[in-house]
This record gives C-alpha cells, structure tokens and sequence, in this order.
C-alpha cells in the first residue's frame, strides 16, 4: 500500500473515529429509545380510544335494540284485542251522490 492510501485511509478512519464516539453512540440510543417508546405511547392512547369508542357505541347499539324489542313487545297484539277490520272504517255511502 502506497504512503498515499495510508495517508487517506488514516484520515477517513480519524473522521469516523472522531464522528462516531461514545457519546454519540450513547445519544443516538437514547435518542432511538424515546422516539420509539414516544410512539408505542401514541399507539397504546389509540388502542384505548378506539376500544373506548367501540364499547360506547356497543353499548348504544344494545341500548337501541333493547328499546325497539320494547316498542315491538309494546305494540303487539292478540287477536282478541285487535279490532275488527269492518268496524274501523267509516263508511263513505252516499258520498259525492247528488240528492
């Protein structure tokens, strides 16, 4: 290897030496353990917002089936408490005949 390659070489491996220390290393891990733990924080706060909002709109649905099986329950009759079709419509005899 000639003077020259050393000489670049050396000099490469000094820039990195020099970048890349302990307290850049340090840093960086830290730096990459706060934003990972800053993100599974924001996607643990999503997860409960959307269970939250699935249980509340769970619970809203059973309250809406519960009110019309009530309606449903409420409004059924028995044949004997029906009235009888003849008897609820008035008769129109007569209507529009000139007397």
């Amino acid at each position: 290897m000639s003077d020259a390659a050393r000489e670049q070489n050396y000099e490469r491996l000094i820039d990195y030496v020099q970048k890349y220390t302990s307290q850049w290393w340090g840093e960086s891990f830290v730096s990459e353990l706060t934003r990972i733990s800053t993100m599974a924080e924001k996607k643990r706060a999503l997860k409960a917002a959307q269970e939250e909002r699935f249980k509340n709109d769970q619970k809203a649905a059973d309250a809406n089936a519960a009110k019309v099986d009530k309606m449903h329950n409420d409004n059924t009759t028995t044949e004997e408490q029906a009235p009888s079709a003849a008897g609820s419509f008035t008769t129109l005899e007569g209507y529009g005949t000139s007397s």
